[in-house]
């Protein structure tokens, strides 16, 4: 079976070989949203248990990379996000007390996990006050 992303739709096409004209004819056998996470019990019906075991795999992939690009797209917005909550604060906003308490805690782990990572701490530049 192949699985084609076909405009806002997901095709799944199965191909049959046809000894009478000896060659393969494909059929769309069923479609989903493009932003579907899994088929319908009655496009399920449709398709073979390999198939389904087939569909089922595709979608566990595709949640994987979703997953993937979003953990990705978080890490690498964190600067500007942590420099709009320090404008946030500059302006003079407060934020929750539990919240403050989450986000010192988050921070620790970060720390740890830079460390971990290797990232040594980037040294501070001296002010020079006169």
């Amino acid at each position: 079976m192949q699985i084609r992303e076909q405009g806002r739709k997901i095709q799944f096409i199965r191909s049959e070989y046809q000894p009478e004209l000896k060659r393969s004819t494909s059929k769309v056998i069923t479609s989903c949203a493009k932003y579907a996470t899994a088929l319908s019990e009655e496009e399920l019906e449709l398709l073979t248990p390999e198939e389904r075991a087939q569909a089922k795999a595709y979608f566990e992939k595709r949640q994987q990379d979703n997953a993937n690009w979003r953990r990705n797209y978080s890490v690498q917005s964190l600067h500007e996000a942590l420099q709009q909550t320090i404008a946030h604060l500059k302006e003079g906003n407060q934020l929750d007390a539990a919240y403050a308490d989450s986000l010192w805690q988050a921070m620790a782990v970060l720390q740890k996990g830079l460390k971990k990572a290797g990232h040594v701490k980037p040294v501070r530049p001296k002010s020079i006050n006169k």
